[in-house]
């Protein structure tokens, strides 16, 4: 059995989504992630760089994947490493999605919620099951008594 490489991340996009598409004609949507770990004073940020392909990458779900939203993601990680223009040494961390959901809300965004529902259910009951009734001797009904 070969090993699959399958890693998933909880974070808040970075940037709005860029929706592209490659000389061949494949839908690209991509988008950095921020990923936080640790607490308090040894809290620390790494960055992920997601991209969705094919028809995924064509969806209605591009349009919510913008700065600030929460999203989960999962797929095949890879560490690339690279010299920036000025020749200077970097790496990142590339991830090819193959599930997203969106998890919470946009950070800073209030959401309006309807008011509280009507209640439409029946009238509970409030009389005990187990009371035995008025006027019946409970040592009758006991067979074993």
């Amino acid at each position: 059995m070969s090993a699959k490489n399958n890693c998933s991340f909880v974070g808040n996009i970075g940037r709005d989504c860029a929706a592209r598409h490659t000389q061949s004609g494949t839908a690209v949507a991509s988008f950095p992630i921020a990923i936080e770990s640790g607490y308090g004073d040894k809290k620390a940020t790494s960055w992920v760089r997601c991209t969705i392909f094919g028809k995924r990458a064509e969806s209605g779900l591009v349009q919510y994947l913008v700065k600030g939203q929460q999203v989960a993601v999962m797929g095949e990680i890879k560490l690339n490493q690279y010299q920036d223009k000025d020749g200077n040494d970097k790496s990142s961390l590339d991830m090819n999605v193959s599930d997203i959901a969106l998890i919470g809300e946009k950070k800073g965004e209030v959401k309006h919620r309807s008011p509280e529902p009507k209640e439409y259910a029946k009238p509970v009951d409030k009389t005990d099951p187990f009371a035995t009734p008025e006027g019946s001797d409970t040592n009758e009904d006991i067979p074993f008594n």
